[in-house]
C-alpha cells in the first residue's frame, strides 16, 4: 500500500465527501451526506471511547440479525446446522452430534445438540430462572439448567447488537456435572460474528476481515449490526476491545468528526484516506469498493502503522 503525503487534502470525485466533506470545502457542512446515508454531524465522544452506536452508523434501526454460528463444539466437527421451528415464530439453527445411550428417557439413544436462536422474549420456549448474568466475551449471558438436572440440558440468554435483541441458545450435552454449563459458555465465546455479517449479505459484497490485529485484541469480535435495506444498502459494524480501546470495521456509512490530519493511500487498489482527529475517531481509514463504502476507525491507541497492517491483511470471506 503506497501512501502519499499531501500538502492540500484533494477528494476523488466525491468518492469520500460523505467522510471528509470537510477537508475539502473552505466553510464544510459537516452534515452533508450521499442520499441514502447517514448524517455525519461531528461526534463529541471522548478520544478514548468509541462513539455511541447511533453516532456510529446514524440514525437507521437495524434490525435483528442471524445468530452468529459457533466455530467450536464440544463434540468437535461443527457441521451446517438444520433450520428447526421449535414453536410458532422461533425458528433455531441445531448443529447436530454423535449419539449417546442411554437418552434422558429410559434407554433410547439420543444425539448431542445444540440450538441457536433470535426471538422477542415472548416467544421463546421457556422463561429464564433468576439466575446471575455472567461475562462471556464480552455478553452478559445468563446459563441455567432446564428441567430436571439428572437430564443434562442447559439454557442460555443474551442480548446482542445494538438493537438489543434477544437470543438464547439449548445444549444436551450431558457429563452429571456442571461441565456442562461451562460447554454452553465456551460455545458462546465461539460465535463468529464475521460469518454471520457474510451469511446475511450478498455474496457481491465484499466481508472483510482482518487477519492481522495487534497482540492486545486478544477478546474475540462483536457483532453490533447487519443489515441490507434498499434505503440504507449493506452495513455492517464489528468490533474489537482492549481496555478502554474500540476498533470498528464498517461496512456503510461511518461517522466522524472533522479530520485533523489527511493522508490518500492505496487501499486494496483503491484510492483511500487515512484520517485522524481530535475526538472520534482517533484514527481512521476510509475507502471504497464495488460502490460500498468501508471504514476501520479506533478510538484510543491504534498507531498508523498497526493501522496499514491490519489494511494489508484484509481478507475478503
Amino acid at each position: 500500500m503506497s501512501l502519499l503525503p499531501l500538502g492540500r487534502l484533494r477528494c476523488f470525485a466525491g468518492t469520500f465527501v460523505w467522510v471528509v466533506a470537510s477537508a475539502c470545502t473552505a466553510n464544510p457542512p459537516v452534515t452533508s451526506a450521499p442520499p441514502g446515508s447517514a448524517s455525519l454531524a461531528a461526534s463529541t465522544a471522548s478520544p478514548s471511547a468509541p462513539a455511541s452506536p447511533s453516532a456510529v452508523i446514524g440514525t437507521t434501526t437495524s434490525p435483528c440479525f442471524a445468530a452468529p454460528p459457533p466455530t467450536y463444539l464440544p463434540w468437535g466437527t461443527v457441521t451446517p446446522p438444520q433450520k428447526v421451528t421449535t414453536k410458532p415464530g422461533v425458528v433455531v439453527d441445531r448443529y447436530v452430534g454423535p449419539s449417546i445411550m442411554p437418552g434422558p428417557i429410559g434407554t433410547t439413544t439420543t444425539p448431542l445438540e445444540f440450538d441457536i436462536g433470535r426471538a422477542l422474549p415472548k416467544d421463546l420456549n421457556e422463561e429464564v430462572p433468576p439466575v446471575p448474568a455472567r461475562e462471556v466475551a464480552g455478553r452478559m449471558v445468563k446459563i441455567y439448567r432446564i428441567g430436571d438436572p439428572g437430564v443434562g440440558m442447559v439454557g442460555a440468554r443474551w442480548q446482542e447488537g445494538m438493537d438489543g435483541c434477544d437470543y438464547f441458545a439449548g445444549l444436551y450435552f450431558p457429563r452429571g456435572t456442571n461441565s456442562d454449563e461451562e460447554e454452553i459458555a465456551k460455545i458462546i465465546a465461539s460465535l463468529d460474528p464475521w460469518a454471520a455479517a457474510r451469511a446475511q449479505l450478498a455474496t457481491g459484497v465484499a466481508v472483510l476481515r482482518p487477519t492481522y490485529l495487534p497482540e492486545r485484541f486478544r477478546n474475540p469480535p462483536w457483532l453490533l449490526s447487519v443489515f441490507d435495506t434498499p434505503t440504507s444498502g449493506p452495513r455492517y459494524l464489528i468490533g474489537y476491545a482492549s481496555g478502554n480501546e474500540s476498533l470498528h470495521f464498517v461496512l456503510g456509512a461511518a461517522n466522524s468528526a472533522q479530520p485533523a490530519t489527511s493522508v490518500v493511500a492505496d487501499i486494496r487498489g483503491t484510492p483511500g484516506m487515512l484520517v485522524t482527529t481530535a475526538s472520534w475517531p482517533a484514527i481512521a481509514a476510509y475507502w471504497t469498493e464495488n460502490g460500498n463504502h468501508y471504514a476501520i476507525q479506533d478510538g484510543l491507541a491504534l498507531t498508523r502503522n498497526e493501522l496499514v497492517r491490519i489494511i494489508q491483511g484484509l481478507a475478503a470471506l
